[in-house]
């Protein structure tokens, strides 16, 4: 139904809005990992 379809749409979206905060805050902490001399270890990206 329409209603499924559009719950589902919005539940991708907050999916995404949710990845790319995670990815950003990744991108953060290795920042600061690298003001204080450390390496985080890779995490292995999933398409």
């Amino acid at each position: 139904t329409r209603q499924a379809h559009a719950a589902l749409q919005r539940q991708l979206a907050r999916a995404e809005a949710r990845a790319a905060r995670a990815e950003a805050l990744i991108e953060l902490q290795k920042k600061v990992a690298a003001l204080f001399g450390e390496t985080l270890p890779e995490i292995d990206e999933q398409p």
